[in-house]
């Protein structure tokens, strides 16, 4: 069995401030992010790895990236959400630099 790791693409523009964001900051990818994401799923096809299962969080960065690796290697299932995977909560550093 073999264990494939890729994390979200980008949720920040450039030269935005980067920022802690968890669990309670669902930020959507920003255009970059989504480039991310197909190159990831490109790189699949190209490498005919073609997982039979993708996993992501439930925050909406990671369901998207996710189903834009899905439409990438052209697969039929849809990404299992697991909760377990979400980010932690910073509580009050959220938003700090």
């Amino acid at each position: 069995m073999e264990i494939l790791l890729a994390r979200h693409g980008n949720t920040f523009e450039p030269g935005e401030p980067a920022v802690w964001v968890g669990k309670t900051s669902d930020l959507p990818l920003t255009a970059e992010g989504e480039a991310q994401a197909s190159r990831v799923g490109q790189a699949l096809r190209r490498q005919r790895l073609l997982p039979d299962a993708i996993f992501c969080s439930t925050l909406r960065r990671t369901r998207r990236f996710a189903q834009i690796v899905i439409d990438e290697i052209a697969a039929d299932d849809a990404a299992i959400i697991d909760p377990r995977l979400d980010e932690i909560d910073y509580g009050d550093w959220t938003g700090l630099s």
